[in-house]
């Protein structure tokens, strides 16, 4: 396995520096992404030894990224794609591109999916959901034809299925982020002995109890939905 990893990344280095080189020597400088494109920022690519050096780097990091990644994190990746090619839809269809273009360096961002995440375009282009800041106006309401937010949704006898689903993948999603994700959001050390932290909408504790477990001189209190409390004892 080390050794693998080993030629994974030496090939991944011998070809970036033969992709330098070869730039160099042909004057065609590799293209940069936060330019525009264009013909002539494509033209080291028209090398063949170019071309064959990106092959290997891209195969190769992939590669590696398959062999040192937990494989849980590495499904993930796979089968949130379809998030991917959603935005990317939405993206092309809305002229994001263009309208990040005009903002300039103070452009802004806003930091079952696969079905949420089909309606996504419809739902932007929508008159009344678009602009719309509801909970109820989101693409998961077009999706399944209903007209409540999706947590009362999921509060329906009928959704008890959805519901505990929804609890584990967050503790598999808890299992995946680093340990320290929350250290830097507050100060706990700094919060006095006994001092009581409410985490509103908090699910099944999976943020509090990564916290808790580093700072035994607070009081957490994850607040939620009843059903959701019961899916945290379960």
């Amino acid at each position: 396995m080390a050794a693998e990893i080993q030629q994974l990344s030496n090939l991944i280095t011998t070809s970036v520096s033969t992709l330098l080189r070869e730039c160099e020597d042909c004057n065609t400088p590799f293209p940069d992404p936060n330019q525009p494109l264009t013909p002539e920022s494509e033209a080291s690519r028209a090398s063949q030894v170019v071309i064959d050096a990106t092959n290997v780097i891209a195969v190769s990091a992939l590669q590696l990224a398959a062999r040192v990644l937990p494989p849980h994190t590495s499904l993930m990746n796979i089968v949130s794609g379809h998030y991917k090619s959603a935005a990317l839809n939405t993206a092309l269809e809305l002229n994001v591109t263009e309208i990040l273009r005009e903002a300039g360096p103070q452009a802004f961002s806003i930091g079952d999916g696969a079905k949420f995440s089909s309606q996504l375009l419809e739902n932007m282009k929508d008159p009344i959901t678009g602009p719309s800041n509801e909970p109820n106006h989101a693409p998961f309401n077009r999706a399944f034809g209903v007209d409540v937010p999706l947590w009362l949704w999921y509060e329906t006898k009928e959704q008890k299925y959805r519901r505990r689903r929804f609890a584990i993948s967050m503790r598999g999603i808890a299992q995946m982020q680093l340990p320290d994700l929350l250290d830097d959001v507050i100060d706990w050390e700094a919060l006095p002995r006994g001092s009581t932290v409410v985490d509103v909408g908090g699910g099944i504790g999976t943020s509090s109890l990564a916290v808790v477990n580093k700072n035994d001189h607070l009081r957490f209190v994850v607040q939620d939905l009843p059903m959701i409390c019961a899916e945290a004892t379960a």
